[in-house]
């Protein structure tokens, strides 16, 4: 049986052409030519010629489907580089897969095609990779249609960070200014990993009553006072996490029994009135949610992400993960962790295989069954090997 193998590579040479050229060498040395899929990464130091950068991949990988973006840094086998002077390129090759890559201009919410079809009616997609532009695509409306039409299918992927007005995103030998470009992978064993890095805190909460993303009452009293209550309960180790950011977990899947860190949705409370007693978090809810504050934590961050890259490289089986392609928020790096590389750290030693990926200025990713955009989140899709 055919195996699934990826291969990522990193360079931080000036030029881009010898950038793209040196890292596709690499991968090329791995994998061979000719690639199913490959994603190339471009760090803003390269944003000003990509089609150099993009000639040089095609001209060495001749890739069968080839996407990428302009990103802020990026996320390589050997380093984090937060700055943009490095581009990446991560490249598999997947035996049997139905592989289908889509240019999107806008998003249309009232467009109801069934994006789940990878070509081939008889194939359902496994997972969606995208990259978009956070200043022109309607993320937001995108990930709501297929939530509404797609019924399960997972997307992971972020929004383009690099420091320019548009972004750049690649689909094969194009090059586009915004707008994003998606991959449908059929066939494929890939799954799905989030990591929001955030503590839950105190006691589970009811939503009593709530306008769009403001709550006015937990367990039938002001917002605010309840919150307050739970704070004032605190020990002094989670009271000195409350200066990082504090947050709330709103639970997606109302139908598990127990809820764990991973089953919430995370959203920084934004505001608060204690006039009316209200907070403002920005994502909509609705009477009878059950909700949770949280702190924004590194150490918890980090374990979070060693665990729930272990628990998918063991839902993969005896013959494990053959790598993964991670999209990591641009808030976490040395200014979250105050150390350099700990999420590629976390993830490639937890994974064993190789890792490439960028930081983004937005993450996407599923929680209990449906796709969010998240914050300060670690999200990949992990591939088996097969």
């Amino acid at each position: 049986m055919a195996e699934t193998r990826i291969a990522a590579a990193q360079s931080s040479e000036p030029d881009p052409y010898r950038a793209a050229e040196q890292a596709s060498s690499l991968i090329e040395r791995e994998i061979g030519i000719a690639p199913d899929l490959v994603v190339l990464m471009l760090g803003s130091q390269y944003i000003g010629d990509p089609a150099r950068a993009v000639a040089a991949v095609q001209t060495r990988l001749r890739p069968r489907h080839l996407i990428g973006a302009s990103v802020s840094g990026v996320i390589g086998p050997q380093r984090e580089i937060e700055d943009g002077g490095a581009l990446a390129v991560w490249g598999a090759s997947l035996p049997g897969a139905s592989i289908e890559v889509e240019y999107l201009a806008d998003s249309d919410p009232n467009d109801d095609s069934d994006s789940s079809r990878t070509g081939a009616e008889e194939v359902r997609t496994a997972l969606e990779i995208i990259l978009a532009d956070p200043g022109d695509f309607a993320i937001g409306s995108y990930l709501a249609r297929l939530n509404g039409s797609l019924g399960g299918v997972p997307v992971i992927g972020g929004l383009a960070g690099a420091p320019t007005a548009k972004q750049v995103l690649i689909e094969g030998g194009r090059i586009n200014a915004g707008g994003a470009v998606v991959c449908r992978l059929g066939g494929v064993e890939v799954l799905p990993c989030v990591s929001q890095g955030a503590t839950p805190i105190g006691p589970e909460l009811t939503i009593t009553s709530c306008r769009q993303g403001v709550i006015t009452g937990l367990a039938s009293r002001p917002a605010v006072e309840r919150v307050g209550e739970v704070l004032r309960s605190l020990g002094a180790s989670e009271q000195a996490l409350i200066g990082r950011g504090l947050m709330l977990g709103i639970v997606v899947d109302e139908n598990r029994p127990e809820h764990s860190h991973g089953d919430y949705l995370v959203r920084p409370i934004l505001g608060a009135d204690p006039d009316s007693g209200s907070i403002a978090i920005g994502e909509a809810v609705r009477v009878g949610q059950s909700v949770r504050l949280h702190v924004r934590d590194p150490a918890r961050a980090e374990a979070d992400l060693r665990e729930a890259v272990s628990v998918r490289r063991q839902a993969l089986g005896p013959r494990g993960a053959a790598g993964a392609l991670v999209f990591g928020c641009n808030g976490r790096g040395v200014g979250m962790f105050e150390a350099p590389d700990r999420d590629l750290i976390a993830i490639s030693e937890s994974l064993e295989a190789p890792v490439a990926g960028c930081f983004c200025a937005g993450e996407i990713g599923p929680v209990g069954g449906r796709n969010f955009l998240h914050g300060f989140t670690a999200t990949a899709a992990i591939f088996g090997a097969g």
